[in-house]
């Protein structure tokens, strides 16, 4: 009867290997659909960005227009 109960415990321990390694799989190839519409994605060009960020001025820069001179009272 002990040996009975063994057996049970490895057939499950079995099952749960193949299911876990069957989530396993599933869940590679969905990654892989992803990232191979990712890939396409940029390869197409339709991943490409505009960046409109200009850089902070440094200090030792002159500036590009020169400073505003003050207005005369009325």
């Amino acid at each position: 009867m002990a040996n009975d109960l063994e057996a049970d415990g490895h057939i499950l321990q079995h099952l749960g290997d193949i299911f876990s390694k069957l989530l396993q799989l599933a869940l590679a190839d969905r990654t892989a659909l992803f990232l191979r519409s990712v890939l396409t994605h940029f390869a197409t060009g339709k991943g490409k960005t505009t960046c409109s960020v200009t850089p902070a001025p440094n200090s030792y820069e002159t500036p590009l227009t020169p400073p505003m001179k003050p207005s005369r009272p009325a």
